[in-house]
């Protein structure tokens, strides 16, 4: 793409459908805006390559994040989707459950957040690999917060000790 005379380099629409519904499903889908967007993308672009785009996010082990979001987009915005991709949802009949989930979530009551269970819980069922499953509970177990931080300031010659600190926070809580 040229900007201002430079040759700047943008993601694939495959691509870019591919990160919505990643980052969609991060937030349980809370913000409408990022359905929207999936549903736009998906009217605006009927030319995308469905097979090679569902196999990379198979290759990715986020193929049920993806499904999640066009299955969203259909639902709530009426956005067209190719027979392979029709097919694989009524292959997956969890989307549907997930689906429900995100529902109560952004519309019974907008104003509450989800707790802190609730979306660990969504995230782990939106991993199709045990391997994206386990790993996503060690990073969530051993990633310091920003609060962690702020609770117990290290000296910055010992931030490496943050990691082994936030597992006994954690069992204190």
């Amino acid at each position: 793409m040229d900007l201002l005379g430079k040759d700047v380099r943008v993601l694939s629409l495959e691509d870019l459908l591919l990160i919505l519904c990643v980052n969609g499903t991060k937030d349980i889908w809370g913000r409408l805006e990022i359905s929207c967007c999936v549903a736009e993308l998906l009217r605006d672009n009927p030319q995308l390559r469905w097979t090679e785009m569902l196999e990379e996010a198979r290759r990715l082990g986020a193929e049920r994040m993806l499904l999640l979001g066009l299955y969203l987009a259909r639902d709530l915005f009426q956005a067209p989707l190719p027979q392979v991709v029709t097919d694989r949802l009524g292959r997956l009949p969890k989307l549907r459950t997930m689906a429900q989930k995100v529902y109560r979530l952004m519309f019974d009551n907008p104003e509450q957040q989800p707790t802190l269970f609730e979306l660990t819980m969504f995230r782990l069922r939106c991993r199709e690999r045990l391997r994206d499953r386990l790993n996503y509970c060690v990073r969530r177990v051993l990633t310091p917060t920003y609060q962690d931080v702020e609770i117990l300031q290290l000296p910055s010659s010992f931030e490496f000790l943050y990691p082994l600190l936030r597992p006994l926070k954690l069992i204190r809580r």
